[in-house]
Parts: C-alpha cells; sequence; structure tokens
C-alpha cells in the first residue's frame, strides 16, 4: 500500500504547475544572485572578502547585523565634509568576490543566499496543502487503518523534491560560472561530496519541517507564510537576539547559543571542508528536527476528526 501512497503523490506532485514555475525562479534568483556574487565588485565601495565572508556567514543572526552596521560606518567614515568619488558601474560590475573561485565554493556562496529554501518552502506548502484543500486526505485515509503510511509517502516525496532542487541548484551555479566567472573549476573533492550530502540533509529537514507545519494547520497560506519567514531566518534572528541578551546578561558561553541549533544557522556556517565538530551538530539538527517533523505529523494524522 504505501508504494501505491507514494506513487499518487509522485503523480500529483508532477501534474502540479507550480514546480515548473518555481524552477524557472529559482534560475533567475541564482543568476541574480550570481551577479551580485562573481561580478559586483565590492572592493570599489571599501569592503574585502574577509569583511564579506564574516557578514554572510553570519548573515541571519544579531552578529552579523551589527557587523553589517560596522562594515557601513567603516566604509562612510569621513564621508562628511569631503569629496567622495562615487564608483562608475564599470568599476562596480568588474570582478567580483568569487570571480576566482572554484564550483564548490560559490556553490557554498549559493546555498548562503537561501534561495533554494524560499522555493522549497513554496512548493511543500502548496503540495501537502492541496491534500487537505481538494480533500483528498480524507478520501484516502478514510480507505486505510495505516494513516501514518499516507504521511510518510508524502515526506518521502518532499525528501524527493528537495533533492532534486539540490541538483539544480549545483548546474544552475554551474552555468552562472560558465557565463560570469573566470572559468568553470569543478574542483572535486571528498570534502564537497560531504558537503553536499551535509547541504542536502538540511535543505530535507528543512521541508520535512514546512510539510509537517502544513500537515498540521492544513492550511496552505499558514504553512508558505511560515516556511517563507523560516527560510528568510527570522526565526533565527529572533533566537539571535535572545543569544545576545542571554550571553551579555546572564554570561551564556559562546558555545551553548541556541541559534547555533537551527536549520538556518547551520546552512549559513556550514562549509566545504568542515570540521568534524560541525558535521556532527549537522547530523544531530537533522536527524532531531526531522524525527520530530515527521512523528508529529503522523500523530496528527491518526486522530479522525483532522483527517
Amino acid at each position: 500500500m504505501f508504494t501505491n501512497y507514494f506513487k499518487a503523490d509522485l503523480f500529483r506532485a508532477k501534474k502540479m504547475k507550480s514546480p515548473y514555475i518555481l524552477v524557472a525562479v529559482l534560475l533567475a534568483l541564482v543568476l541574480f544572485s550570481s551577479l551580485a556574487l562573481l561580478k559586483f565588485n565590492l572592493g570599489a565601495m571599501g569592503i574585502d572578502m574577509e569583511q564579506f565572508e564574516e557578514m554572510t556567514s553570519n548573515a541571519a543572526n544579531f552578529d552579523g547585523l551589527q557587523d553589517s552596521f560596522d562594515i557601513n560606518i567603516d566604509v562612510n567614515a569621513g564621508v562628511e565634509g569631503e569629496n567622495v568619488e562615487v564608483p562608475s558601474l564599470s568599476k562596480l560590475l568588474d570582478k567580483g568576490m568569487y570571480y576566482y573561485d572554484d564550483i564548490p565554493t560559490i556553490f557554498n556562496a549559493q546555498i548562503r543566499e537561501s534561495n533554494a529554501p524560499l522555493i522549497l518552502a513554496i512548493f511543500i506548502a502548496l503540495f501537502v496543502g492541496d491534500a487537505y484543500s481538494l480533500g483528498l486526505n480524507k478520501n484516502i485515509i478514510s480507505g486505510t487503518k495505516r494513516r501514518s503510511q499516507v504521511v510518510l509517502s508524502r515526506f518521502l516525496v518532499v525528501a524527493l523534491a528537495t533533492f532534486v532542487v539540490h541538483v539544480l541548484l549545483y548546474l544552475f551555479t554551474l552555468l552562472s560560472a560558465a557565463l560570469m566567472a573566470e572559468s568553470v573549476k569543478l574542483a572535486f573533492s571528498v570534502d564537497f561530496f560531504v558537503y553536499f550530502l551535509l547541504s542536502w540533509m538540511l535543505s530535507c529537514t528543512f521541508g520535512f519541517l514546512v510539510a509537517g507545519i502544513a500537515t498540521i494547520t492544513r492550511s496552505k497560506v499558514a504553512s508558505v507564510v511560515t516556511g517563507v519567514l523560516l527560510s528568510m531566518g527570522f526565526l533565527t534572528l529572533i533566537l539571535s537576539i535572545v543569544d545576545h541578551l542571554l550571553v551579555k546578561n546572564c554570561g551564556l558561553p559562546e558555545s551553548m547559543k541556541i541559534s547555533n541549533y537551527t536549520i538556518v544557522q547551520n546552512t549559513t556556517m556550514l562549509s566545504v571542508g568542515a570540521s568534524s565538530g560541525d558535521i556532527i551538530r549537522v547530523i544531530c539538527v537533522c536527524v532531531i528536527y526531522s524525527a520530530l517533523a515527521v512523528g508529529i505529523s503522523c500523530l496528527v494524522s491518526k486522530k479522525r476528526d483532522i483527517a
């Protein structure tokens, strides 16, 4: 029966129009991000690579906002009363921070841009939400005693969708590098394959969370809004503010920050050649969040009144 449920959900996902539109949107977002990463010369504005890496690795937390504010002050220091030369468009669109880098480094920068989670949040919310809004879930569950299999089949489709999007993101990164970078340097290595797997696990876990929210709320709107907010790092930002207050006022150790254990923060912190500690933390985060999302969804599906 599980195989039949999976085939039915997979067929329904293929028949939806939104995946093809969202893939086109993902391509546009990747090309736009690549323009900023590969062609936009931040050096002309007084920002070096070290400052840029520090900002992007902490993009979704309070420390990242502080770094951006401090860098903005440094760049504009001494502006008052002076004639400041504004960089021309030709200098700004020249050679970006990642112009000379290899594909794994550019791919890591693209993942930090959070384009894929945004696309996944919309698709998964629509895919799971349709089962409730169209009455499909009630018809299917009423004919089976193993309701958890229906939920698990959808989560398997979600996992497959996240993998497809991850592969597409890599292919779009190759395309953007071919168009805008100095050259396409594949630089395959064991570290990159480990990074690819871990980053997909984080993406898959994020998809499970959105699917779980859609299953619990039975609302496409609620799950889309929540998924988009999560992909943009709003939860991580709120937790990082709490962490900042706890560190400042209560002496909380830096290693115990709550925001370090969110999916978005781990996605931005993870890099090619990550340490064993980072790898273990990512795996634990993925296992815990995935188990909670799947487990709660299965428990909710067993209640007849919300079938």
